[in-house]
């Protein structure tokens, strides 16, 4: 089955306007418009406009408040489901990065309690915010300290971001693999995604690098969040949107899997 996709709507309204001239819109309706794919918006005004009306609309949050206060108020319609996406970031506060395991909980919580589906998507760089020294790599903290564990087992989607390892294969790889063993072991029924970045921390990748990164982890995991960074408060060391690396990769994975 072909690899689904969680995009933001911005990235995929940008996508379709590569329809003919790069992409097909039959690859981009089974790519990112079935209802196993996710599009993604940070916007909670009036009801949210999606190329692709079939897949599960979902609203990101960063700070478990603004979740909840959201919720409370009344979500746009046609909203499915919600993201928790604690990062070692100004939009993230001190006390949910310092305790992200009580506050993915907690938003999922509020969630379900809305008959939302909760996708946690906690950060690596959350594994930093002590400012312990250690040996390790923050990917091998994060392991260590358990973060998939606690992501997994309230959530009903699990989204790794391991888009920072995406430039060296057998790596982000292997990291999923842990990731994905410590998530199922803490909820077996979780359902894992996977990040992959047309400019992961501004770093240039190709689409076909990021098709190795498919091709080696497509049985893992159900689908991988794809973004398409540009500049922007949320990734401040990207200078320039790639949307061509989207594009090639798209088109790798129809052709393989079509």
């Amino acid at each position: 089955m072909t690899p689904r996709f969680m995009i933001s709507v911005d990235s995929a309204t940008t996508l379709e306007g590569y329809v003919g001239n790069g992409l097909s819109q039959a690859e981009l309706n089974a790519e990112l418009g079935s209802s196993q794919s996710y599009e993604l918006t940070r916007s909670t005004c009036g009801s949210v406009t999606t190329p692709f009306p079939n897949a599960t609309s979902t609203l990101v949050f960063s700070d478990y408040n603004a979740l909840v206060a959201t919720l409370n108020a009344g979500v746009p319609a046609g909203v499915k489901a919600v993201v928790y996406d604690p990062e070692a970031w100004s939009f993230t506060p001190v006390a949910q990065q310092e305790n992200p395991g009580l506050y993915e909980k907690l938003a999922a919580e509020a969630a379900h309690a809305h008959g939302l589906e909760l996708i946690a998507t906690p950060a690596v760089n959350l594994a930093t915010v002590s400012g312990a020294s250690t040996n390790e790599s923050k990917y091998d903290q994060f392991l260590a300290d358990g973060y998939a564990a606690a992501a997994a087992k309230y959530a009903d989607v699990y989204e790794i971001q391991a888009q920072g390892l995406e430039g060296d294969t057998a790596e982000y790889q292997q990291f999923l693999a842990k990731a994905i063993a410590q998530a199922t072991a803490a909820n077996p029924d979780v359902t894992v995604y996977a990040g992959l970045s047309t400019s992961a921390n501004g770093n240039a990748v190709t689409s076909a690098q990021l098709f190795q990164d498919v091709l080696a982890t497509e049985h893992e995991v159900s689908g991988y969040w794809l973004n398409i960074a540009g500049p922007s408060p949320y990734s401040p060391n990207v200078q320039q949107s790639h949307p061509e690396v989207a594009v090639g990769l798209l088109n790798d994975v129809w052709l393989a899997w079509s």
